[in-house]
């Protein structure tokens, strides 16, 4: 801890101000941006979102080992650590562990943020019944399936009720592909989510009826396939814990992704 306060004060993070991490998942730390390209995001769709908690004055710290596109904003209140010497393998987790909330994608940064209890927005989630908002202020927002034959969008209700083969974690289909969220869902679901975070009441954290009412459909959607015939879902290892994943949730989608696409 006191080995990442000092590279905190040295890469420019002020005494007491909060500072977040963003991870957005890249094909070059896995090599495999032509294997299943539609896991890795854009980082310049981020730049609202950014922009959105710089002018909070809020720290922002994209974390990573290895990145294509350096961020194109500059910020004393944005730090690039991809393109930095400021790694460490402690450091990561670090940052993890004492942000004020952490923002990311489908990938490790956020299963140990998941793992170390963080209030988190996740963006650009492929896996609907995967890694739940597990904290009461934790939020999701996710990409969409389109029809590649002729680009038409599912919207998030139609995307549930695919069978289990859709959502399997090695899904690779020549039907559908993903579109990830846009400037603007990332912007709303940001600011919503900062609203959440610092309200000072209190109160707001609660879900609203269209969340509860998504979350039910989530478990009932799963439950369906898992007491069911499902092929896929029978022979995955992981099934089981799926289905506690889907019970511990305990925040839920944000409230205009789904207004916007929960129809």
């Amino acid at each position: 801890k006191n080995d990442g306060s000092k590279i905190l004060n040295k890469i420019g993070c002020e005494k007491n101000q909060d500072f977040v991490c963003l991870h957005v998942r890249e094909g070059l730390f896995r090599n495999d941006e032509n294997r299943r390209p539609f896991r890795n995001s854009n980082i310049y769709n981020y730049n609202d979102l950014i922009q959105y908690l710089i002018n909070k004055n809020i720290f922002v710290i994209r974390i990573g080992r290895k990145s294509q596109k350096p961020l194109n904003i500059k910020s004393k209140y944005l730090f690039d650590l991809p393109f930095s010497d400021q790694k460490y393998n402690f450091f990561d987790i670090f940052l993890i562990k004492y942000c004020k909330f952490y923002i990311g994608d489908q990938s490790g940064p956020t299963d140990t943020a998941v793992l170390l209890g963080k209030d988190c927005l996740k963006t650009n989630m492929l896996r609907v019944f995967e890694l739940p908002p597990t904290t009461i202020k934790s939020r999701t927002i996710c990409k969409l399936p389109f029809y590649k034959h002729n680009n038409q969008q599912l919207n998030l209700k139609e995307y549930l009720n695919l069978p289990y083969q859709y959502h399997h974690p090695e899904f690779i289909d020549n039907e559908l592909d993903f579109t990830e969220n846009s400037s603007e869902d990332l912007y709303n679901a940001i600011e919503e989510f900062w609203n959440l975070i610092y309200n000072q009441a209190n109160v707001d954290y609660q879900l609203n009826q269209i969340q509860i009412n998504f979350n039910k459909d989530l478990e009932k959607k799963f439950e369906k396939m898992y007491f069911g015939n499902d092929a896929y879902l029978n022979n995955f290892y992981r099934k089981k814990l799926l289905f506690k994943w889907l019970r511990s949730t305990q925040g839920s989608y944000c409230q205009n992704f789904l207004k916007k696409y929960y129809k």
